[in-house]
């Protein structure tokens, strides 16, 4: 069969390129053309009006009306990636397929699928479309109101996928349902590309109160070094990527089998490459040497996950790490190399019943280490167990996604003008640490 699949607009009222790509996406579409089917590709996303740091861009957006939920939110709302007319042109081009498949991210980024959805069925009114992804797993009620007659495929993607395309073929290949049975299918971006992500694992062994990881992938699953391996070099070798992104959520884990070996690995190829860690590396797991092998690798881009210097924040969150655990990762990754512009620890602000001031505390001793906070700010996730006291505080949660925003939540607790203050007074300090 001949199948378009299509990574949506952000509808948004800020969206950044971290190296973003619809890595999901690009492994169901391996898959799909290893079992014989036609892909194509439309990533809505891929438009850019100015590069930045490290190969990322600012991402092209158009200031749209807010919908109701958030004419509350005193901030403009846009559409970020390519213009319709873009969209309908490549919609076009690809040529009349037998499916339409559209991936979905943050819940309350639905408003891109929406449009999604009412372009092809204007273009290809008969062609089936087909809806996985985040939004439609966590979301999945939601998605069913919101679209009839859209096939919903929940769940881990890659083997639902799998067997939802091979039954409409009349046909299935026995593929074991396996995240890593294919490299992901850059391929199919027909403009070459300098950056790229990689993800060398599936899932987390942790279940954090405020995260839906066990609920999107419940078994935690590393692929083998030597495939990580062989797919970096590829994307060193074949496109001459410059930068590249580890997507992991939990990348230290089981280290010395995994993420040691890889970066041992990159170190003696010699590749002319930079690499980024976007998402909170677990910093009980970094020790000296780990600290030394990512430094020699040439990982450039440090987040660690630190959340709240409160004990009983950690406590209920995870227990996963500590303030002494960051202390003493920042002291390895430091005497390894790393100064305060290559270094960031992610602070939780906006949980349910979470005071500013413990905000501000946490705030604080990071910058006492001497690094910059990344502060993330709070977006309640169906079905974890802070989304059930994020309900107290804001009742429509569940009936209305657009207010699971990290931009909108919050502001149930602080006040907007409060919180900008304190926002921009903690900018100052990082900068100023960046700076010395």
């Amino acid at each position: 069969m001949k199948i378009l699949l299509i990574n949506p607009w952000i509808y948004d009222f800020a969206a950044y390129d971290f190296w973003i790509r619809p890595l999901g996406l690009l492994y169901v579409a391996a898959e799909l053309e290893s079992d014989g089917h036609t892909v194509q590709l439309i990533d809505c996303l891929a438009d850019y009006t100015a590069a930045k740091k490290f190969g990322t861009h600012v991402i092209r957006s158009e200031r749209i009306e807010k919908p109701a939920a958030l004419v509350h939110v005193p901030r403009y709302y846009k559409r970020y990636g390519i213009s319709i007319a873009a969209f309908q042109k490549q919609v076009a081009q690809a040529g009349k397929p037998d499916y339409i498949g559209i991936t979905s991210m943050m819940t309350y980024w639905y408003p891109g699928i929406v449009e999604v959805i009412r372009q092809c069925r204007d273009i290809y009114p008969e062609v089936p479309l087909v809806l996985g992804g985040v939004y439609a797993t966590l979301c999945a009620e939601h998605s069913q109101e919101l679209f009839p007659g859209v096939k919903l495929v929940t769940g881990r993607g890659i083997g639902r996928v799998h067997e939802f395309f091979g039954k409409q073929a009349g046909k299935l290949s026995g593929q074991p349902d396996r995240f890593f049975n294919h490299m992901p299918a850059y391929h199919l971006y027909k403009q070459p590309f300098e950056t790229a992500a990689v993800i060398t694992s599936i899932g987390c062994p942790f279940h954090c109160s405020y995260c839906a990881g066990p609920l999107l992938q419940p078994a935690f699953e590393q692929n083998s070094v030597e495939a990580v391996l062989a797919e970096i070099k590829q994307y060193v070798e074949e496109h001459h990527v410059a930068d590249l992104a580890f997507y992991d959520d939990a990348l230290f884990v089981r280290n010395e089998a995994h993420v040691k070996p890889i970066l041992r690995g990159i170190i003696a190829a010699g590749w002319q490459i930079r690499f980024h860690t976007p998402n909170g590396l677990h910093i009980r797991y970094l020790d000296e040497e780990l600290a030394h092998l990512l430094y020699q690798a040439k990982v450039r881009t440090i987040r660690l996950s630190f959340e709240s210097v409160d004990p009983g924040r950690q406590r209920d969150s995870s227990s996963k790490t500590t303030a002494a655990d960051l202390e003493r990762a920042v002291t390895v990754l430091m005497s390894a190399g790393y100064t305060s512009r290559d270094l960031s620890a992610y602070v939780l602000a906006g949980l349910p019943g979470q005071p500013l001031a413990e905000v501000q505390q946490s705030i604080d001793f990071v910058h006492s280490l001497g690094i910059p906070v990344s502060l993330a700010e709070y977006s309640p996730v169906p079905g974890t167990l802070d989304f059930t006291k994020a309900l107290q505080y804001e009742p429509r949660l569940a009936a209305e996604p657009l207010l699971q925003n990290c931009s909108v939540f919050p502001l149930s607790q602080y006040d907007f003008d409060d919180y900008n203050a304190f926002k921009t007074k903690n900018a100052d300090i990082n900068r100023k640490l960046c700076a010395s």
